[in-house]
């Protein structure tokens, strides 16, 4: 069994208060999870720099641009 079904059957045995509890535990490790993600990437934008930076903006710069004879 997954980890997730293996929750999803707690859950089930929990009564109300607790699946209240549980869903705000969720919630907050979802958050938690957002946030670090969010300060990770702040802190690394810009992070390439020089002939590899340089590449990297001109390959997302091509892929931004709209061949109209491309369709």
């Amino acid at each position: 069994m997954t980890a997730l079904v293996d929750i999803i059957d707690d859950l089930k045995h929990l009564p109300s208060q607790d699946l209240e509890d549980a869903a705000r535990y969720i919630h907050q490790l979802r958050e938690t999870r957002r946030q670090r993600r969010s300060q990770s990437i702040a802190e690394t934008a810009g992070a390439i720099s020089g002939p590899v930076g340089d590449a990297f903006a001109a390959a997302v710069e091509e892929c931004e641009r709209i061949d109209e004879n491309g369709w």
